[in-house]
């Protein structure tokens, strides 16, 4: 074993036991994690996508996702406590998002919304302003807290995705993993399950504002088509100006 790999181990388990500590004293989990081994048996496999430029792209963006966790150790904490003292609840959201292959997973964020906030959208259905029905989304969601307002903003509420990567979930650059159940895409946009879900792809980049669920799945299939490592430069350089300019998720 090299001693990039020995020491690339040795700091996903130090990093995760750090953290994943810091979050069981703040986070009640309301995921089963049994729930989800069980689905991952039954659910509809998608045939990943493999090359060698992938299997560069997954390592190197593990790489890349480590050095940040280093780097922002002080904004993860001072977000940490930020979140649990703004308002009630856990400072982890934890959600079943769907990834390579079309299996479960379960996806961190830091939380923006009310405790209890899933129990409330059928009350606020009418404000989904996402078209076709398959995702909530709205600008004026009564549930999003204060502070929750400014970390989807800055996208900060997005960081603790990178433990997904640690854990090989996810990636940087892909398709954003999403809770819509398997059952309801069509056949062809089960291809975009072919590659890993990542913290942004097209989609982020350059239509993030935008409405359309099919333009959504549309531009993840392109991207799962075409993938190269001008095209991740490129997706990876246009959402972080996105993030500067605080142009932010819903």
């Amino acid at each position: 074993m090299g001693i990039t790999t020995c020491l690339k181990h040795i700091y996903k388990i130090n990093l995760e036991k750090r953290y994943m500590h810091m979050e069981n004293l703040l986070y009640k989990n309301d995921v089963k994690e049994s729930e989800i081994k069980k689905e991952r048996k039954s659910v509809v496999y998608v045939e990943p996508k493999e090359n060698s430029y992938i299997k560069v792209k997954y390592f190197v963006e593990y790489l890349l996702a480590l050095c940040v966790v280093i780097a922002l150790t002080p904004v993860f904490i001072i977000t940490f406590v930020l979140v649990k003292l703004d308002s009630k609840g856990s400072a982890i959201f934890k959600q079943k998002r769907y990834g390579l292959s079309g299996l479960p997973f379960t996806l961190y964020k830091f939380r923006t919304m009310v405790e209890g906030a899933h129990l409330m959208q059928d009350e606020i259905s009418h404000l989904n302003e996402m078209e076709g029905g398959k995702l909530f989304k709205s600008d004026n969601d009564p549930r999003i807290t204060r502070l929750g307002r400014f970390l989807r903003k800055t996208s900060i509420d997005e960081l603790p995705q990178l433990f997904n990567i640690l854990k090989g979930e996810m990636t940087i650059i892909g398709p954003r993993p999403i809770s819509t159940p398997i059952s309801d895409y069509e056949k062809e946009e089960l291809n975009r399950f072919k590659m890993k879900p990542g913290l942004g792809c097209i989609w982020q980049a350059y239509f993030r504002r935008h409405t359309d669920f099919k333009l959504w799945m549309k531009t993840d299939l392109q991207y799962v088509e075409s993938v190269s490592a001008g095209l991740d430069l490129k997706l990876f350089f246009a959402i972080a100006k996105s993030v500067l300019l605080k142009k932010g998720a819903r």
